[in-house]
């Protein structure tokens, strides 16, 4: 390369007809043509060394929104399970209590039941009767309950049953927001390594050319 340092001589040319006008001001300014055979490689390593910091950088976007993502997928996921599980408590909780109606309505049956051999003991056909309807009543009140036990039961295994689903949905996006933090981690740590591999770069070219 030339050496640009020494000194240099402007020469100025007036070629228009006339007296008028006048030169205000000169700008000089110095661009190597090319580099010397020595140097162009280290040229190349910058813009190389360039290249691998921008996809390094685009990676690390693309790693931050990804993390962004999951990170928003697992608090749906939380909200999901939270709502899974009051509607398990709730649909448990109804069980429970329906079975529990269950066992008063069986025990009304066996008082009926008791009430009518007591009645029939007794040969007074009014007393019969109305032994008879309340038995006939408790009866029926009996399968009811049995009916809203086998209902409540099954909603209380779908909740239940929600509710797992919910809890895995759950695991595996805390496991992809996981995921997507060492992935953020570990780009950003390729563009820490490329910043500092194109500065060494720069660095080697400008001996280069110091030279």
């Amino acid at each position: 390369m030339a050496d640009p340092n020494g000194t240099w001589t402007l020469t100025v040319t007036d070629r228009c007809f006339g007296e008028t006008g006048s030169v205000e001001a000169v700008d000089l300014q110095l661009q190597p043509s090319a580099l010397g055979p020595g140097c162009a490689a280290y040229q190349t390593a910058v813009d190389e060394a360039a290249g691998l910091v921008t996809s390094a950088g685009a990676t690390v976007a693309t790693a931050r929104t990804a993390l962004v993502q999951a990170s928003e997928a697992v608090g749906v996921a939380q909200s999901a399970t939270q709502l899974a599980t009051s509607d398990a408590a709730r649909a448990a909780a109804a069980s429970i209590s329906a079975v529990a109606a269950l066992g008063a309505a069986k025990t009304r049956v066996t008082k009926a039941a008791k009430a009518l051999k007591a009645a029939k003991r007794s040969h007074k056909k009014r007393r019969i009767a109305r032994a008879t309807t309340a038995l006939k009543v408790a009866q029926a009140k009996q399968k009811v309950a049995q009916t809203v036990v086998i209902v409540r039961q099954e909603a209380a295994t779908a909740a239940a049953t929600a509710l797992a689903g919910a809890t895995r949905a759950q695991v595996d996006r805390q496991a992809e927001r996981d995921t997507a933090a060492v992935g953020l981690a570990t780009a950003q740590d390729a563009l820490v390594d490329a910043i500092r591999r194109q500065a060494d770069r720069r660095t080697e070219l400008e001996r280069c050319l110091d030279v």
